[in-house]
């Protein structure tokens, strides 16, 4: 990742190098996606040279966009759609305290990440949304099924709304039990319990990675994300090894160069 004018930008995707394929999809000619209102109503009369990337397109049409961070965070599964997409983008490492700052409070008021700001304007938040956004806004990188393909385009928002309503949410009081229980004595016991829902997440997750390389049997953006909340296991009494076929998941994406890349950009170690 190359840093311009002290901002952290992802490799604009090349047509001639790119293992992912040019990012815009061209139908009839025409632009496949837009980041505003603005430049969603441009795009429906925009022909695209078909040598062209979407970075190339973006950046002629003064598209741009920023993705806001906390290190360790489940934003680093959409900072890893965004790289395996080649996308071009500006990236913000937050800390803690500047989640409730104002400047980020104006981005977010639910002071949470991720966040990805589209043209200095529109403002994605919520994992799921902005892992569909880019893969949408990126097909040929082939982060999910198309959505014309129903079923396994609801499939993959099965598996998402898995890790993001259930898997995710089961860490919390695992992490900060006096958020649970007002009781200083009790902690001990919300977090035996917040464990006891984490293993049965990943228990079900581990099956259903089983004769598998990818949760959904190709690369998708759910792969991230499982990769992200398989880091966080490291603070539990289970390790990623107790689950054999996501610990394979896991050395996959921590080996891969793009993730590596991801994680350089927050500071965080493989």
């Amino acid at each position: 990742m190359g840093a311009d004018g002290g901002r952290l930008n992802g490799p604009y995707a090349n047509p001639n190098t790119s293992s992912w394929g040019k990012g815009a999809s061209q139908e009839g000619g025409r632009l496949g996606f837009a980041f505003t209102s603005r430049t969603l109503r441009a795009a429906t009369h925009l022909k695209v040279d078909a040598a062209k990337s979407a970075d190339e397109v973006l950046r002629a049409e003064g598209g741009s966009m920023k993705l806001y961070v906390l290190p360790g965070s489940c934003a680093l599964a959409c900072h890893i759609a965004l790289e395996w997409a080649e996308a071009a983008y500006e990236l913000e490492v937050l800390t803690h305290d500047a989640l409730r700052s104002e400047q980020f409070l104006a981005v977010n008021p639910k002071a949470k990440v991720p966040a990805l700001v589209l043209d200095g304007e529109d403002v994605i938040t919520e994992a799921q949304a902005v892992l569909l956004f880019i893969a949408d806004v990126f097909p040929d990188a082939r982060l999910a099924p198309a959505a014309s393909d129903l079923v396994r385009r609801a499939k993959l928002n099965e598996t998402l709304s898995e890790l993001t309503s259930e898997a995710h949410p089961a860490f919390g009081p695992l992490f900060a039990p006096s958020r649970y229980a007002a009781e200083p004595g009790c902690a001990e016991a919300v977090k035996r319990a917040a464990f006891a829902r984490v293993d049965a997440s990943f228990v079900r997750l581990n099956a259903a990675l089983q004769g598998k390389d990818w949760l959904l049997g190709e690369r998708t953006v759910a792969d991230p994300y499982l990769y992200a909340l398989s880091r966080w296991l490291k603070m539990t009494p289970k390790p990623v090894e107790s689950y054999p076929a996501i610990a394979r998941h896991f050395a996959r994406m921590a080996s891969d160069p793009y993730v590596r890349r991801a994680l350089e950009a927050e500071g965080l170690d493989a």
